[in-house]
């Protein structure tokens, strides 16, 4: 196949549904541990793409040995044309895979719901709706639920897609995955809504973490905020201190360097480039904008502390 159309590499919904079954559903059925739970679970991640999921998703898979997990990247890599659309599409190949890995995915998540099967539901959680749907979906089988969000800035997760992407390129240039940076910014309002969602269903647990996977917010105890405005001002670079944001600039320094030295392509490079210069404006626009040291408001504070001191000898006297 040499078509440059990519829905003409998109299965049709019988091949699709026969491919899972006699391909997709035997690895799954070899790799995890399929076997039905009295007390099932549902675990889903959560944030922006780049945002370190994969930090919470090692975790559950350590805790919980050959737990299933749901993963649309993973099933990206099954699909039947996947070399050929990787050579034709590069960066863009996730977009012709995405209508088939989602399916399968949904095929999945299907199966383990119909024989209570414990699983982990890698996510964006984007979409509010879509984010309530699934958890009902798994809460109406008799699921108890956990939820575990990423929370992180802007810059934060545009700097893990560009690392990763580096990672990937160094290691195989053909599969190295793209997300477009319009495509986190378009997300991360939306995200914050899902917050607000997932808080207000019944969930078993529910909690948010930074990339350090500090918690951020747990629903088990009593916040005088809501989870959505604690995240708000937790990845408000105006809140950060100066060894966080220091941090920030400096893994971009390194991703930048990094992509230049593999010798990727130059659009990702410039890319690269034009959000850490980004970052930089916006850092020097806070800088600018913070309240001025006013040396007359200092000398009548330190006059005021002396007094107190002077005042303070004369009563021990």
């Amino acid at each position: 196949m040499n078509s440059n159309n990519p829905s003409d590499y998109q299965l049709s919904e019988s091949m699709n549904s026969s491919y899972f079954k006699n391909h997709i559903l035997k690895k799954l059925e070899q790799r995890f541990d399929m076997k039905s739970s009295n007390k099932p679970t549902a675990y889903f991640t959560a944030g922006l793409p780049g945002a370190g999921k994969s930090k919470v998703l090692n975790q559950w898979e350590q805790e919980k040995k050959d737990i299933l997990v749901i993963d649309v990247d993973e099933f990206r890599k099954e699909h039947p044309f996947n070399t050929k659309i990787l050579e034709r599409f590069g960066t863009k190949a996730s977009e012709v895979t995405q209508k088939d890995a989602s399916k399968w995915a949904m095929l999945t998540r299907n199966e383990a719901l119909q024989h209570k099967i414990d699983y982990i539901l890698d996510s964006t959680m984007r979409n509010p709706k879509s984010a309530e749907f699934e958890i009902k979906k798994a809460q109406d089988q008799g699921y108890n639920i956990e939820v575990k969000m990423l929370a992180v800035n802007e810059f934060e997760s545009l700097e893990g897609v560009f690392n990763r992407y580096a990672l990937q390129y160094e290691h195989n240039s053909k599969e190295a995955r793209f997300v477009d940076p319009s495509f986190i910014k378009e997300s991360k309002e939306s995200i914050l809504e899902s917050i607000d969602t997932i808080d207000k269903l019944n969930v078993n647990k529910f909690t948010i973490v930074n990339r350090d996977m500090d918690i951020l917010y747990d629903q088990s105890k009593n916040y005088q905020q809501s989870p959505k405005k604690i995240i708000q001002e937790k990845t408000d670079l105006k809140n950060w201190d100066k060894s966080k944001i220091d941090k920030l600039v400096e893994n971009w320094n390194r991703v930048v360097a990094k992509l230049e030295n593999i010798k990727a392509p130059q659009t990702i490079q410039e890319s690269a480039k034009n959000i850490k210069k980004d970052l930089i404006d916006q850092l020097k626009s806070l800088q600018k904008n913070k309240p001025k040291f006013n040396e007359q408001k200092r000398n009548q504070v330190l006059e005021k502390l002396q007094k107190g001191k002077e005042k303070n000898k004369g009563i021990e006297r």
